[in-house]
């Protein structure tokens, strides 16, 4: 467990609508970690909703993005061999694939990418060039690239066997990582399901295969606009109630209860994203958050959540209404 990671990360929130707009990027799930600006790019996961920190992208990368990607790749190329170096492990197709995705969303962008079989590899691309890298050189040294060239370096480590550096998995991966987040402790690179919490990931889009439940595109953005306004917390949490309050009333519906399951999978999962945001864009000290937890998280029960709801709508300063469920 935890031998093998593969993912894109970013260190600032990527346009949702843009990153699905990608032209071949079928099957890709994006995370959000739950307290920190880190966001988590892989592929479906076909026993879940749960990051893995390996699973692959459905992605054949085409358009003009790539087309930059492949002469970025060729510079990075170019630069190992002016070095004379031999980098080991060196996936051109997933650093195309990461090069084309920092174009299309114009972000900086790490991937990563570790095994137990030598594979040790991180690169930092920014405007769709790679700023830095670092990978195994055969035979013991490391490859970096930095500053448009490339040169050895010695691995640092603690241990020594017979005069060797003995190296921690995914150390490579990890330093690069702790550059990228700009971590002072070395940033852990893992996807053993025992060295993370699941449940700080929080998934908020993906495309394919077990597609996420997710708001609509243009919701998700007027959410996020409210968010990041100059707004009083009482005003943000009017607004976004206001928006958020069709998708509680479908779940209310009675209506609902006689529906095709396909048509109750949506509204559940509809409410299921709004919860999510609120988790996601509100600080966990505040009481509206509280409230608005409550509000979501017991769509099941209908009475719960039509009480929930005059709470909620009380305390946001709005006028008096019904919501009791239909019955």
């Amino acid at each position: 467990m935890g031998s093998n990671v593969h993912f894109i990360a970013f260190r600032q929130a990527p346009d949702v609508e843009k990153l699905a707009a990608i032209p071949g990027l079928t099957g890709f799930r994006l995370f959000k970690h739950s307290t920190k600006p880190e966001w988590y790019l892989e592929g479906p996961n076909p026993e879940g909703d749960d990051i893995t920190f390996f699973e692959p992208l459905d992605y054949a990368p085409k358009g003009e993005a790539f087309n930059q990607s492949k002469s970025a790749l060729q510079e990075l190329i170019q630069a190992f061999n002016r070095a004379e170096l031999n980098p080991y492990g060196l996936d051109k197709k997933a650093l195309a694939s990461a090069l084309t995705i920092c174009n299309e969303l114009n972000i900086a962008t790490l991937l990563i990418y570790s095994n137990d079989d030598g594979i040790d590899a991180g690169f930092i691309c920014n405007a769709g060039k790679v700023s830095h890298a670092k990978l195994p050189n055969l035979p013991k040294a490391m490859a970096v690239f930095e500053n448009g060239a490339a040169h050895l370096e010695s691995p640092q480590s603690k241990e020594f066997d017979e005069g060797e550096p003995v190296l921690d998995l995914h150390q490579y991966a990890s330093e690069v990582a702790s550059r990228f987040f700009a971590e002072t402790i070395r940033w852990r690179v893992t996807s053993d399901p025992f060295e993370f919490k699941g449940s700080d990931y929080i998934l908020i889009s993906g495309a394919g295969k077990h597609m996420p439940r997710t708001l609509w595109g243009e919701d998700i953005a007027k959410l996020r606009s409210i968010d990041s306004s100059h707004a009083s917390g009482r005003r943000k949490l009017q607004e976004s109630i206001a928006l958020i309050d069709k998708h509680v009333a479908a779940a209310l519906h009675e209506r609902l209860i006689a529906s095709e399951r396909p048509e109750r999978d949506l509204v559940e999962g509809c409410i299921w994203a709004c919860r999510q945001h609120a988790t996601l864009f509100r600080q966990p000290s505040s009481v509206s958050l509280g409230m608005v937890e409550d509000y979501l998280a017991q769509g099941n029960a209908l009475s719960a959540l039509a009480a929930a709801k005059a709470r909620v709508s009380q305390f946001a300063g709005f006028s008096s209404r019904g919501a009791k469920a239909e019955a």
